[in-house]
């Protein structure tokens, strides 16, 4: 986890009634890596300019590499030599093209290539492979072969095999075709049925000599394929041929052999076979149609069994129908003439002789109705009869015919088997003779490769422009990387929120130059304020630092601070001197204090002596009069370190101390103590007890976050030790002096950005404070 994701969790408080405010320790991932590539750009544009370096330089080794390109088409459709009419998978274009593409690129073509150019030749060999076409600028070729190369070391290594003799010649061959497939490409363009044929060389004739030779190699390979399948589909015809031929040959002998046993006319039986076949089934018809017949007629007889059923068939006879109405009519004129006259009348006795006349031929009409129904039933079953015994005889020849032919009729059926499929053969052959004279060439060579006159590789801005991109995104990398590995502070106002200390002031960086690579400085003589341009950031910043430390308590503002830092090399000593020149500034009388007697700096700072200095004064060798230097600006003294003691410590926690530091203050109005780092140190800590208030100094970019809390929080837990606030040193990149932008006073007094040049200081400025006139005059 990085800094600001694990280190900062104290929230913003929110102003009472408002919601609360987003918590400011969560920033955009990608403006946090922005931020932290920008802060390392020096390192992203020196591997920038490594890779431009590096690709400029293998531009200049890198052979020019010519490609030439034949173009051969290639007809999926004339591939299919034989349409046998079968039925299964259509042929698939795609795969087909695709397959012919491996077969150019197979070992094949390119042993006919090789053997067409003369490349098996040593000599020829020997000249044609002595420039390289790899170019050294793609990385990633290299590499692909680098991790194939130890693939192969580890395999030898791991699983030894005994050495296997190869021929020179063979291992030549080998070598030559591995040497040229390296230099082809074959590949379909854009889905179409055009098959392209590239081909890299340093040399654009042999380039286009070879794409050439793949082309025409690959065309006669294909066309010698094609006759070689035409002759072996044309002989494997011609072999089945002859074996129908022989096949039908042996049927119609074995039906001759049978036509000879029987010592009878086969196709004459077949025949009499086939017409007693026919009259078996019209009889059998026959027979069927006099069974429905009799049927009927028996079904008639049951029916007149019965006398209402009679009495309906009878009323359908017109005859019958006659005589009963005549029958009727006379007795009707009978009963009329009864009724009028005597059974005896003449009329009454004709009409009963006419009306028995009548019921006797009725009588005989409904016996006549009977025997004729009989008598068809009689003459039905005769026929019947007569049928079956014809139907039997039919039957009993066909079964005579049958036995006699059941042999010669499966003969017969593989004679006319035979027959057919040797006329199929017979006419697949005639096909593929004229198919094999018409059909038209399917690979024809559209473009031919022209000799290249302009060099393809290397693409100068390709290459640059990829590996200076690649440069950068590398640099980008490292630059993220070390930013999320760097636990130092960058953030002022991250700290505050994290340690709840306030941000005392920002000191930009004092040297003379900046040299801002992997968060490095170099490290220039340290600079006081009186020296720099009055209104420059810096000096603004140290007066800002003096009016924060005038208003950090309620009441009177601390008299003595002591200045310190949590390791070396933060600054401290030039805070605490130019805190003091502030505060001379001001016409206060000033103390500058090196309580650092482990590594005293003051004295290098302000070029003054470093002895007698305050180990002289605590162990009682001088006196403090004696041992104070004044600085040569007004208002300002300063008291040095003097000689190294083997026990600063006790020097510093001892009462002397603290009489020094009352006697002090009763003549100075202001003391500020340089002392020594509190990191794996108590000397900070004992001054901090007899001082009235801590500064405490972390350079940005330099001060590691887990130490400042862990000096934070041993600080806050001792009594009498109170910390002012933080100064932020050496903040780069902003404010430095001369550069356009600073915020300080402008020529007529007015705040805003100073106009002046770099480092240079601006002569036609006419209002200058009182505090640095009197710093001119007293210095």
């Amino acid at each position: 986890m990085s800094l600001s994701e694990r280190d900062y969790q104290t929230p913003r408080p929110a102003a009472p009634g408002l919601p609360p405010l987003p918590d400011e320790n969560e920033e955009n991932e990608l403006l946090r890596y922005m931020r932290l590539a920008w802060e390392r750009r020096w390192l992203v544009l020196l591997c920038t300019a490594a890779f431009l370096l590096f690709t400029a330089v293998q531009l200049r080794k890198t052979t020019n590499i010519f490609i030439a390109t034949a173009r051969i088409k290639f007809e999926p459709s004339a591939t299919r030599y034989l349409d046998f009419g079968e039925v299964g998978r259509p042929t698939n274009a795609i795969d087909e093209i695709r397959t012919q593409v491996e077969i150019i690129r197979g070992p094949q073509i390119t042993h006919d290539v090789i053997r067409s150019l003369g490349l098996d030749r040593p000599r020829q060999a020997a000249a044609a492979t002595q420039d390289s076409t790899r170019n050294p600028l793609d990385i990633v070729d290299t590499l692909t072969r680098q991790w194939n190369h130890l693939k192969r070391e580890a395999r030898a290594f791991l699983v030894p095999s005994p050495p296997v003799e190869i021929p020179a010649d063979l291992q030549r061959q080998q070598w030559m075709i591995a040497w040229l497939r390296d230099r082809v490409q074959v590949r379909q363009y854009q889905d179409t049925k055009l098959i392209d044929i590239i081909v890299r060389d340093s040399d654009p004739r042999r380039a286009a000599d070879i794409a050439n030779a793949y082309a025409e190699q690959y065309q006669r390979s294909l066309g010698a394929r094609r006759t070689d399948s035409y002759d072996s589909v044309r002989k494997f015809f011609d072999e089945q041929l002859q074996q129908a031929r022989l096949d039908l040959i042996r049927a119609n002998e074995a039906v001759l052999d049978y036509s000879a046993r029987l010592d009878t006319d086969l196709q004459l039986m077949e025949q009499e076979s086939e017409i007693a076949l026919d009259m078996t089934r019209s009889l059998r018809r026959e027979v069927e149609t006099l069974r429905n017949e009799i049927a009927l007629i028996d079904a008639q007889e049951s029916i007149e069994d019965d006398g209402a059923i009679k009495a309906h068939l009878l009323s359908r006879d017109r005859l019958y129908i006659d005589l009963t109405n005549r029958i009727s009519e006379l007795e009707l004129r009978r009963i009329a003439l009864v009724a009028e006259n005597t059974e005896d009348h003449p009329e009454v006795v004709r009409i009963d002789r006419q009306i028995g006349s009548l019921r006797e031929n009725l009588d005989s009409h409904v016996a006549l109705f009977d025997l004729q129904t009989t008598g068809e039933s009689l003459l039905s079953r005769e026929r019947l009869r007569a049928l079956q015994e014809r139907l039997r005889e039919q039957e009993q020849r066909f079964n005579r015919l049958s036995e006699q032919l059941i042999g010669y009729r499966p003969l017969r059926m593989n004679v006319e088997v035979q027959q057919q499929l040797y006329d199929q053969l017979l006419a697949r052959a005639k096909e593929i003779g004229v198919a094999s004279e018409v059909i038209p060439d399917n690979v024809t060579i559209q473009a031919p490769a022209a000799i290249p006159t302009v060099a393809s590789e290397p693409r100068v801005f390709s290459a640059l422009i990829g590996n200076g991109l690649l440069g950068f995104l590398l640099g980008c990398v490292l630059a993220i990387g070390l930013g999320l590995a760097d636990r130092t502070i960058h953030d002022p106002h991250r700290v505050t929120l994290m340690t709840g200390l306030p941000s005392l002031a920002i000191i930009p960086f004092l040297g003379r130059g900046r040299f801002n690579l992997l968060r490095l400085r170099r490290r220039d003589p340290v600079q006081l304020t009186h020296k720099l341009d009055p209104y420059s950031t810096q000096a603004e910043s140290f007066r800002l630092l003096r009016t924060a430390m005038l208003y950090s308590t309620a009441g009177q503002s601390p008299r003595a601070i002591v200045v310190t830092s949590c390791t070396p090399s933060e600054g401290k000593s030039t805070v605490a001197a130019n805190l003091a020149l502030a505060f001379a500034g001001l016409g206060e009388k000033t103390l500058l204090i090196d309580a650092d007697l482990k590594l005293p700096n003051v004295h290098r700072i302000f070029q003054t002596r470093k002895t007698p200095g305050l180990t002289d004064v605590l162990t009682n060798q001088v006196q403090v009069e004696s041992a104070i230097v004044e600085s040569g600006i007004g208002n300002l003294a300063i008291l040095p370190a003097g000689p190294t003691a083997p026990n600063p410590v006790e020097l510093l926690d001892s009462a002397e101390m603290s009489a020094l530091l009352d006697t002090l203050k009763q003549r100075y109005q202001r003391i500020i103590l340089d002392s020594a780092p509190l990191h794996g140190m108590s000397d900070g800590f004992v001054l901090a007890g007899k001082a009235d208030g801590v500064c405490l100094v972390a350079s940005l970019g330099r001060t590691r976050i887990d130490i400042l809390r862990r000096i934070v929080g041993q600080m806050q837990s001792l009594k009498n030790r109170r910390i002012l606030g933080i100064v932020f040193n050496d903040q780069s990149g902003r404010g430095l002096p001369g550069r356009k932008g600073d915020y300080g006073l402008e020529g007529n007094g007015a705040y805003g950005y100073t106009r002046s040049g770099r480092g240079r200081y601006d002569k036609r400025r006419r209002h200058e404070s009182d505090e640095v006139k009197m710093l001119a005059k007293k210095g």
